[in-house]
């Protein structure tokens, strides 16, 4: 998922995944707060969590975009 700042023209990935690729499985956008400051999404993308995800469960994130 990427967000787009329309004011700065520029866009930035929300939701790498441990290596700073995109993620290999399907993103689900949740929502844009603190002025598009911060984005929360939600995945069962194992490859998003670092220590590793073997449960097979959704999982939320918040990513810092500034």
């Amino acid at each position: 998922m990427y967000l787009r700042d329309l004011k700065r023209g520029t866009t930035v990935l929300v939701s790498p995944d441990t290596t700073g690729g995109t993620a290999t499985a399907h993103v689900e956008p949740g929502m844009i707060a603190d002025g598009a400051g911060r984005v929360v999404l939600e995945s069962q993308d194992p490859a998003l969590v670092p220590a590793g995800d073997t449960n097979e469960a959704r999982d939320v994130f918040v990513r810092h975009a500034r």
